[in-house]
């Protein structure tokens, strides 16, 4: 899960362990943050399908 230690220095792989990090906390904030869009355009397309 980390980066490959041989193919980099040691900043190399710190700074891209920490990135991937960031990179997860952003993801997850912008999850919580579009979860009632997320929650109506599902809702939206299971009620399509079920009219049909």
């Amino acid at each position: 899960m980390y980066f490959n230690h041989h193919a980099a220095g040691q900043i190399l792989r710190l700074i891209h362990d920490k990135v991937g990090i960031l990179m997860l906390f952003f993801f997850v904030a912008h999850i919580a943050l579009h979860w009632r869009w997320i929650v109506f355009t599902t809702k939206k397309f299971v009620w399509k399908a079920e009219k049909n």
